[in-house]
């Protein structure tokens, strides 16, 4: 297949974003026009969803992501083609045409700062489903490029936040939480890292309580009581010492961190551990 479009000297392109995020509950699809220059991005959405994992693939990416499933190179296939056919399906009841450009980042299954990253759902398939080009392997890049591989929103919260006149601190809580720091233009770099466990540890705790879903509201958390003690030593883990920039995944904060800590843990109730690691990423952000 040969996909000729030439974008370069386009003005303005329109482009579908496909996230999945270190939380593993679904696709998350952007349509925007997007004009680009030297330092900032004109955009206009067109149309947003978020589409959640079957059950069964949700399992399978899991497996994957903590090493019990040991040929990942199918769930990379038949990850590839439920974005192609979720994007389609979405183009199609939106009635959106004339897409120019796709980003897909893919579902994390492994990420080590600086060093090494994997990201699955095969890209080859979104573009033989829409002829177009495909832009993907975006953590890899970032490693290559001398950086971390995560976060990646430090410059889109560059584009749509900074200004002349005040700093902004801006928080994305997903399986892992990172945030950007932006100063005044002229005032400074701007700095982006993974602050370390967002709601990674929480829903891993949760399943084991109830099997499916998440502790929807904190509802369960909030009945329980956190161990100050147990949070205090835990934040004296060599991540939260090293210096930005950095970044974290799953293999640091998930079930191998939850057995590490299973004697501790184990005399909890499921509220109290549930409200222990609330606060845990709480402290670990602030």
């Amino acid at each position: 297949m040969a996909i000729t479009r030439n974008i370069k000297t386009k003005k303005v392109i329109r482009t579908a974003g496909l996230m999945t995020g270190t939380s593993m509950d679904g696709l998350d699809i952007s349509i925007a026009d997007i004009g680009l220059s030297n330092n900032t991005a004109d955009f206009n959405v067109i149309g947003t969803t978020s589409i959640s994992y079957p059950s069964d693939l949700q399992f399978q990416i899991r497996q994957a992501v903590y090493g019990t499933r040991k040929n990942s190179s199918v769930l990379d296939r038949d990850l590839g083609i439920w974005y192609a056919e979720k994007l389609s399906e979405y183009l199609r009841s939106e009635f959106i045409n004339n897409i120019e450009l796709i980003g897909s980042h893919g579902q994390t299954i492994h990420h080590v700062s600086g060093q090494s990253t994997l990201q699955i759902g095969d890209p080859s398939f979104l573009a033989e489903k829409f002829n177009i080009p495909v832009i993907s392997d975006f953590r890899t890049a970032d490693i290559y490029a001398g950086g971390t591989g995560a976060p990646l929103m430090p410059r889109v919260d560059e584009w749509l936040f900074r200004n002349t006149d005040t700093a902004i601190i801006t928080l994305n809580l997903g399986g892992i939480a990172n945030v950007t720091l932006l100063p005044c233009i002229n005032n400074g770099d701007v700095i982006g890292f993974d602050t370390g466990p967002g709601m990674a540890l929480l829903d891993e705790t949760f399943l084991v309580e109830s099997k499916e879903g998440i502790d929807i509201g904190g509802e369960l958390a909030l009945e329980g009581n956190a161990d100050k003690k147990l949070v205090n030593n835990w934040l004296k883990a060599a991540y939260f010492l090293e210096l930005p920039p950095k970044s974290t995944g799953r293999d640091q904060f998930g079930i191998n961190w939850l057995a590490d800590h299973r004697q501790e843990l184990g005399s909890l109730t499921i509220a109290d551990q549930l409200a222990t690691l609330s606060l845990f990423t709480a402290k670990s952000v602030f």
